[in-house]
């Protein structure tokens, strides 16, 4: 499994010195060194005799640039290799927040942040120094430089104007400085090639997500029933698959019908989402959909064919057009339709109507999720499957009953599979599925599993919860 670090780090600073350092490289190298000409030859002309030390400098320069360039670029590699931790450590610290704060880590948490901030700026602060002495063996070249210049105008004072004397000195002090930046920039251009080359072993030696066999298309339609069988499926995000997300989950679910996926935190319910969605490869068993395994069914039209509404609100960068049809595939009314089902119309029109400038703190928790639902709307011709992962999760009463009703409506005709904790969601579902560690513990209607004699799982949960609707009273 690729880093997140270095995932990071290859779309951050490697694209960032393509972009930004190799073209400034490039044209300061070049003026640089036509800089370093011209004042070359200004020196041969005023002072000729200074023109014997030319190829001398040369040498030495070429030595200083070989050394300097060999140093500079392992330094720059260490540098970006040693961020890559930093990013890894802030994305997963911040994917656990909670967690830290929760149990009061968040001393250990800054510690671990220091000690790797601390060892990224090693290598940064030898390159820096590194860049320092190649400044001091130039300077200490142009001091030498002018001396032999003084003394040769000393020396040779009756044939040597003073105004030729004064042009050479001061080409000496411009000519440190070109090559100084020469060398450097120079450096710059061998570091951003390192970066292209990086860049392209990582789109090269990626694995990429879609498998062999992913190539049987379906038809133009599907899915146009919403026929889901799920046999004996597995499922781990353990490479060696010894801890079982799934572990042989099997359901059947007819066209057009309700189902409430439910269980404690960590039993597979969102698991099973992602497999229906190819995020997650089953490791034995297939589910199919309207008689199409999605195994053999490209990942990209598995996506796009399923309706899907996830916890985790997103709002794009751009207009609310754009955050709500982002392919611009449907007609301004269709959309305004979508918004008045999910009552968002008057929210958007508020806000300077589908073409403003729309920005993430605009919508308040709960109409972020309507949104959401809004995009499912939109899409609901697509296919005849709709998964809801979470779709009501902290929204209050009002905002609930707008989704629940949304998909009373619109998805009616649907099969729906919504993964839910607020149990209050799922009483009006044809079925409810209880997940524990991964199995399917028990399958009914949610009046039969509440008014089943002894202690069932789902009653068991519902108790547990106190009832949704008890709570908020």
């Amino acid at each position: 499994m690729t880093d997140l670090g270095i995932i990071a780090i290859r779309f951050s600073q490697d694209i960032g010195i393509l972009d930004n350092n190799l073209p400034l490289a490039a044209v300061v190298t070049l003026a640089s060194f036509f800089g370093v000409l011209a004042r070359a030859g200004l020196l041969a002309v005023s002072s000729y005799y200074v023109a014997i030390s030319f190829p001398f400098l040369a040498a030495l320069h070429c030595f200083l640039q070989r050394g300097y360039l060999r140093t500079s670029r392992q330094l720059r590699l260490l540098d970006l290799e040693e961020k890559a931790p930093v990013y890894t450590q802030f994305m997963e610290t911040l994917s656990g927040i909670s967690a830290i704060r929760a149990f009061g880590w968040q001393k250990q948490a800054m510690l671990k942040h220091h000690q790797l901030v601390d060892r990224s700026q090693q290598p940064f602060y030898l390159l820096i120094m590194v860049q320092r002495w190649l400044v001091l063996v130039l300077d200490l070249t142009t001091t030498a430089l002018a001396l032999l210049t003084v003394g040769f105008s000393v020396k040779l004072r009756g044939s040597v104007s003073a105004g030729l004397a004064g042009v050479s000195l001061v080409q000496l002090i411009s000519m440190s400085e070109t090559v100084n930046m020469f060398i450097q920039f120079w450096t710059s251009i061998e570091t951003s090639i390192g970066a292209i080359a990086r860049v392209k072993q990582f789109s090269e030696e990626t694995p990429t997500e879609s498998l062999a066999g992913e190539d049987q298309e379906p038809p133009a339609h599907w899915p146009d029933r919403g026929h889901v069988v799920i046999r004996d499926v597995e499922a781990s995000y353990d490479e060696n698959g010894d801890i079982k997300a799934l572990d042989g989950v099997t359901l059947d679910l007819k066209p057009g019908e309700k189902v409430g996926i439910c269980g404690r935190t960590g039993s597979g319910k969102s698991s099973l989402l992602l497999v229906l969605l190819r995020l997650l490869d089953p490791s034995s068993g297939t589910p199919s959909v309207d008689s199409v395994f999605l195994s053999t069914t490209p990942r990209e039209t598995v996506r796009s064919r399923l309706i899907a509404v996830t916890q985790g609100q997103f709002v794009l960068p751009g207009t609310a057009r754009q955050n709500i049809d982002p392919r611009a595939s449907y007609a301004e009314q269709a959309i305004i339709e979508a918004l008045r089902a999910v009552h968002l119309r008057t929210v958007i029109d508020s806000r300077g109507g589908l073409d403003a400038t729309f920005e993430e703190d605009m919508l308040s928790h709960g109409q972020k999720q309507l949104l959401s639902l809004a995009r499912a709307v939109l899409k609901k011709d697509c296919g005849r499957l709709v998964l809801l992962d979470e779709a009501s999760s902290s929204l209050d009463r009002e905002t609930e009953e707008t989704v629940r009703g949304t998909i009373n409506t619109h998805f009616k005709n649907h099969t729906v599979i919504s993964v839910t904790h607020n149990l209050e969601t799922v009483l009006d579902f044809d079925r409810v599925v209880v997940m524990d560690k991964g199995r399917i513990v028990e399958v009914g209607s949610s009046r039969e599993l509440l008014q089943s004699a002894g202690n069932g799982r789902f009653k068991a949960l519902w108790e547990a919860n106190g009832s949704a609707t008890s709570n908020r009273e």
